[in-house]
């Protein structure tokens, strides 16, 4: 309900990145934005937008999950967002007490 009950970010991670696939397959099928058809250059178009959109979601969500789900130590400890106190090396759910 509230967008804070996940657990899985690889899911998500492989989700996104098949959308990233779909999109350069597409893209290739449509012949890669050069063909002669107008119509086969705008759906390689459309499909490079979802290849693109793709890779976003991709990227923003590996870079959340290792913001928010790795506990850095030593000299990365300065990117952490958990105190110095916190000594787990992981995780584990954040969502029952909606942090």
């Amino acid at each position: 309900l509230n967008g804070r009950n996940q657990e899985s970010s690889s899911e998500a991670i492989h989700a996104y990145e098949a959308i990233g696939l779909y999109g350069e397959v597409m893209v290739r099928a449509w012949g890669g934005g050069v063909s002669s058809d107008l119509s086969k250059n705008d759906n390689a178009n459309r499909a490079s937008r979802v290849r693109d959109m793709g890779r976003l979601l991709t990227a923003t969500e590996i870079r959340s999950a290792e913001r928010y789900w790795h506990v850095l130590h030593g000299d990365l400890a300065s990117n952490t967002i958990y105190p110095k106190v916190y000594r787990p090396s992981a995780v584990g759910m954040m969502w029952n007490t909606m942090c």
